[in-house]
């Protein structure tokens, strides 16, 4: 008989050994899926799209640009970034 010239041992150890590579493979492929899955929900977040006119867009951006230099900027440049971000939104060249 073939198999009692096998010892016994190795059997088990074959089948933990393939128990194991079956193991890894599928934590492999769930940590895919898992990182697929977090990937589609970031583009999801990602798509966002500013249906506001580009003027619109220019002159909160000139605002949010006043707000960062803080309370004490100079009310000319506010209304300098304001023309000039209109002017590059319409198609003009800034003087």
């Amino acid at each position: 008989m073939p198999q009692q010239d096998i010892a016994p041992p190795i059997w088990p150890a074959c089948e933990r050994l393939l128990a194991g590579q079956v193991t890894i493979r599928l934590q492999q492929h769930a940590a895919m899926l898992r990182a697929e899955e977090r990937t589609q929900q970031r583009l999801k977040e990602l798509q966002f799209v500013d249906t506001r006119p580009v003027l619109v867009r220019s002159e909160a951006f000139a605002e949010d640009l006043v707000e960062l230099l803080g309370p004490e900027a100079d009310p000319d440049l506010a209304g300098a970034l304001l023309r000039g971000l209109a002017g590059v939104a319409d198609g003009r060249a800034l003087a």
